[in-house]
């Protein structure tokens, strides 16, 4: 009789503790961090790791042997409103893919954005020769290191696009950088990194070689 009291006693116990704790829904989430202004700040991480890429391979530990130096991205506003709006896309809709829910593919959504690529640039659902996506990083400069070091990604895409060892991203001189938060999604963090080739100076008439005289009184 006294054990059987005892295992009322302790369930009784554990049922009233139970109904004490706070459900999921009712813990408060942890808010974002503040990311403002972390988006140049990161570009500039990169280029830096783009000027002396063999250094940062040695104290992170893998191979430099394609690695040399290249010439700095330059901050472009609508690479980096695209980027900004396909981060705030994956954390409102919970997703982590280079197409969008809509089918938009990374190299489509910059041109419909009124950004030009190359001719040769493929423009079906999976194309991508300008994005690279990132999550669960605390800060922007976390998530470059995340793409550069390319830990266990086949091929170190990441890292031949950001660091230009590839044949493709040697005529990107642009970069963009867009970062968004959720904290109910399943990253809470996302970044989009987009690259591309500068937009083509817009075709000027040709001068007219007789130069036009002034009248005279």
């Amino acid at each position: 009789m006294k054990t059987n009291t005892l295992k009322v006693r302790v369930i009784s116990t554990v049922f009233i503790l139970m109904n004490f704790l706070p459900s999921r829904s009712a813990v408060a989430e942890e808010p974002c961090a503040d990311l403002s202004g972390q988006d140049r700040l990161s570009s500039e991480y990169l280029n830096l790791i783009r000027s002396a890429p063999v250094p940062y391979a040695q104290r992170n530990g893998f191979s430099h042997d394609q690695l040399a130096p290249s010439p700095p991205l330059h901050w472009n506003p609508h690479l980096a409103r695209v980027a900004r709006q396909k981060a705030q896309s994956m954390a409102r809709y919970n997703y982590f893919a280079h197409t969008q829910p809509n089918g938009l593919g990374p190299n489509r959504r910059l041109v419909m954005s009124g950004y030009p690529l190359p001719r040769d640039y493929p423009l079906d659902s999976q194309a991508n020769t300008v994005e690279s996506l990132a999550s669960g990083a605390s800060n922007a400069n976390e998530a470059i290191d995340q793409l550069v070091i390319d830990y266990g990604v086949p091929g170190a895409e990441h890292r031949a696009h950001l660091l230009a060892t590839a044949r493709p991203f040697r005529s990107h001189t642009e970069v963009g950088i867009g970062m968004a938060c959720n904290p109910r999604s399943t990253y809470i963090y996302y970044y989009v990194i987009l690259t591309a080739p500068p937009i083509p100076a817009p075709r000027t008439a040709r001068a007219n070689s007789t130069p036009t005289r002034l009248k005279t009184r």
